[in-house]
């Protein structure tokens, strides 16, 4: 069960993760400069949202793996985990913030958020409760090979319309148009056709969302 959280959990965040991280700039271009917000803000903005959402994937799988510990009743195991990433985290303040300011700020968060993923994965890897399966390192390995190209894709879409991003409110919002559309163009047919996702799984999931409907008593 956690596996199959797990793959959905990277087939959803993944993609996001990389696209927010490679066309931060031309996003927060478009989308916030203007006015006292200048081009130097936004590039700030965009270099610690480019940074901050690596750690994105790591944060969404520390909300599947430690139901790991809870379904057991240790609910002591994630608290200490988390005392160390706090520590760590500190720690990488003091270090990476002199040298790279905000910047180190964002990555030190990113660090600590995969620092906690890896420990609660280890315990429970030790502990015989998870572990990381063949099918599961398959598969997310096929995301990242439809995640790599989507990059490509991105990084040819923002340097084609770059102009745009900074032009009139008409260019700007049909550029974020392109670059997202764009990426979820190429990611998830790719993904799709990879075999990078359970696809009964996912057919299953989407027939769950649809609503039900009541028969008309007429």
């Amino acid at each position: 069960m956690q596996g199959q959280a797990a793959e959905l959990a990277m087939f959803l965040c993944l993609p996001a993760a990389l696209a927010l991280s490679v066309s931060a700039y031309p996003l927060v271009l478009a989308l916030f400069q203007g006015g006292k917000f200048s081009a130097a803000d936004a590039a700030t903005t965009a270099t610690t949202l480019g940074i901050i959402v690596l750690g994105l994937p790591a944060y969404v799988l520390v909300k599947v793996l430690t139901p790991g510990f809870y379904s057991r009743q240790d609910t002591a195991t994630p608290v200490k985990t988390a005392g160390v990433v706090l520590a760590a985290n500190v720690g990488l303040n003091f270090l990476l913030i002199p040298p790279f300011h905000i910047a180190g700020l964002a990555a030190a968060i990113a660090i600590c958020s995969w620092l906690n993923c890896i420990m609660l994965y280890v315990i429970l890897h030790r502990r015989g409760h998870f572990r990381i399966e063949g099918w599961l390192a398959s598969r997310i390995l096929r995301q990242l090979a439809a995640g790599a190209a989507m990059v490509a894709a991105l990084w040819a879409i923002k340097t084609g319309l770059q102009p745009w991003f900074a032009g009139s409110v008409a260019h700007r919002m049909a550029a974020v148009v392109a670059i997202v559309g764009g990426g979820m163009a190429v990611y998830f047919p790719l993904v799709w056709v990879l075999g990078g996702i359970d696809k009964e799984e996912l057919m299953l999931l989407r027939r769950r969302k649809k609503p039900v409907v009541a028969d008309d008593p007429a």
